[in-house]
């Protein structure tokens, strides 16, 4: 079962971040908020509601401000506001969610090195699945404080330009360039093309023993009508 697998790896990564966090306060304070957000994401992917998790968060002390005030590296400050981002956009706060995005966004187009590993692809998935659940609501009905569909399409062809760098440089990003490349494609209505690299997003996540990636293309897989891989 996936969904067993996903949950088991993320529960047993999540200690881990969180003793770092309480390490960094002494010792590198500039990374408090991001070892504090990689905690957070982990409980998200092992199924915690983002209500249980915003507070820690938007701590003053060990969340997402602190990560600004002590000048994390960029890469650093990518992951904490993702992760805040898609806390928000799971709570329904939209606007929230897409000005946060656009802060991500900035930091990386203003030229900083943010494609590093792991941290690099997390980034980088954060900002991609806000903006293209943002476009596939806004396809259905406005929503104030984001903008038209329109430009959510470019902010999504944008998230993806980032992940295909990412993979060209980390070669195990690879499954979510094609996940979110298949996903792009089903939005935008091409169903031939998004099964397409939906099936080669699954066979690179097996290959490569990645969970996430494995059940999340299953998903999207089932929703273009194909509900076995």
């Amino acid at each position: 079962d996936f969904r067993r697998v996903l949950f088991r790896s993320y529960l047993s990564a999540a200690p881990y971040f969180q003793s770092c966090a309480q390490i960094a306060r002494g010792a590198e304070p500039h990374t408090v908020g991001f070892a504090t957000s990689v905690w957070v994401l982990c409980q998200l992917r092992a199924g915690k509601e983002p209500e249980s998790l915003v507070a820690v968060l938007e701590s003053p002390d060990i969340g997402i401000p602190q990560t600004r005030k002590d000048r994390a590296f960029a890469i650093q400050l990518c992951v904490a506001i993702g992760v805040q981002a898609e806390v928000y956009y799971r709570m329904g706060r939209f606007a929230d969610a897409w000005k946060l995005v656009e802060e991500e966004m900035r930091v990386v187009e203003a030229g900083h090195h943010t494609y590093f590993y792991r941290p690099g692809a997390e980034a980088h998935t954060q900002a991609a699945l806000v903006v293209f659940g943002l476009w596939e609501r806004v396809l259905q009905q406005s929503i104030e404080g984001v903008p038209s569909a329109s430009v959510l399409r470019e902010q999504a062809a944008r998230a993806i330009r980032h992940l295909r760098k990412g993979a060209f440089i980390f070669p195990a990003v690879l499954g979510r360039k094609l996940l979110f490349e298949g996903v792009f494609a089903r939005i935008d209505g091409k169903k031939g093309r998004a099964r397409q690299r939906l099936l080669a997003a699954h066979q690179e996540a097996e290959r490569a023993s990645f969970p996430w990636e494995q059940v999340v293309s299953s998903v999207e897989l089932a929703q273009i009508g194909r509900a076995h891989v």
